[in-house]
């Protein structure tokens, strides 16, 4: 059923307002391509421009073979074959869900034994036959959500575009539905590209994620690839709590107030730079391994709180206050070991707020 989709220096602005700068990627066919940033990174408009609502200023997009935007000019919403799933999901309140599973294939003048039986079938695989002869005022948001998708994979589309569809429902749904709609999307080999601002979301459900800040694409690659491996301190906060230490960078090395760490990953220029590393990857231990270990240094417990899955601490290096995660509660004066392989090496900038503001605000 999937297509591939490809976008190639797609251009958008309003005014003076950029909101997509030379994106250039491409989501294969089945795959499930999650596109994540604030409010204001272009995500919207990038939706938009794929589904027609909005033509692009300059650039191309296709899916499998056939052009949508480009030298050929614009090809309106209705003929590009796209299923749609809004954030209000956008069901019509005078149809019950038989119906509106049932509408798009009659507009597409389908066979009444076919739209019959292809009706039956959505509403068995989304589990919501029992909702058959209801309307939308009798459902709940999760209902809502299956009626809509339901609705959109019916015309057999040849990509499926959703806008933050699990925002409306609570977290426990939310996981249940993202797993459930997962596995449903794979089985189906549908191709999915996936707008939300919920990392968690982004990071759940899709094989690759894109990166979008002031539109333009910041990283894309696997979930797991891009939480490791930030290229930049933004990307290090929107996909989880980030520790993001000042000091300077020198030849694999990262220099910090009164400790020295040896990082993996690409070697930056010597300079002005930021130690990044994930909260759950500090070792806290009560004494080093080794007298002179490598990466390990003293600290001092500034606070711990349970949080979730386990105790949360503010440790203080120097000048520094860095977050760590333990199984246990720890207090005053404390060793930490940062592995190599779990630290990076990223760009400074003077315009970020301080670590601890931007762990905060990340988690």
């Amino acid at each position: 059923m999937g297509e591939a989709l490809r976008v190639e220096r797609v251009s958008k602005r309003f005014g003076s307002v950029v909101v997509a700068e030379q994106l250039t990627f491409e989501v294969p066919g089945g795959g499930y391509c999650a596109v994540l940033g604030p409010s204001g990174s272009g995500k919207t408009s990038l939706f938009n421009m794929v589904a027609g609502l909005i033509a692009p200023d300059a650039g191309i997009i296709r899916v499998g073979e056939r052009e949508f935007d480009g030298p050929r000019g614009h090809l309106p919403p209705e003929r590009r074959g796209i299923g749609l799933v809004f954030q209000d999901y956008a069901l019509w309140p005078h149809l019950p869900v038989r119906e509106q599973i049932a509408f798009g294939m009659r507009l597409r003048r389908r066979p009444a034994a076919e739209i019959a039986a292809d009706t039956r079938r959505w509403l068995e695989l989304l589990r919501i036959d029992a909702l058959a002869e209801r309307y939308p005022h009798e459902l709940s948001g999760g209902q809502k959500q299956r009626v809509a998708i339901a609705r959109a994979l019916a015309v057999k589309p040849s990509l499926l575009l959703l806008d933050e569809p699990f925002s409306n429902l609570d977290a426990p749904l939310r996981e249940v539905l993202r797993d459930e709609l997962g596995a449903l999307y794979a089985s189906l080999g549908v191709t999915v590209l996936h707008v939300t601002h919920d990392r968690q979301e982004a990071m759940g459900v899709a094989d690759r994620v894109l990166v979008l800040a002031g539109g333009r694409l910041c990283q894309e690659g696997p979930p797991h690839e891009l939480y490791r491996n930030p290229a930049t301190p933004e990307v290090a906060t929107l996909l989880g709590p980030a520790n993001l230490v000042p000091g300077r960078a020198e030849r694999g090395h990262f220099h910090g107030e009164g400790f020295h760490v040896r990082a993996a990953g690409p070697v930056r220029p010597s300079g002005p730079a930021l130690l990044f590393f994930r909260p759950e990857s500090v070792a806290v231990l009560a004494a080093p391994a080794e007298p002179g270990a490598a990466n390990t240094f003293r600290a001092q417990v500034v606070r711990s709180a349970w949080h979730e899955t386990g105790w949360r601490h503010r440790l203080r290096i120097g000048d520094h206050e860095v977050v760590a995660m333990t199984p246990g509660p720890v207090s005053g004066e404390v060793w930490l070991h940062l592995p190599a392989e779990d630290c990076r090496i990223l760009p400074a900038d003077d315009s970020r707020p301080s670590p601890v503001d931007a762990l905060s605000a990340a988690g």
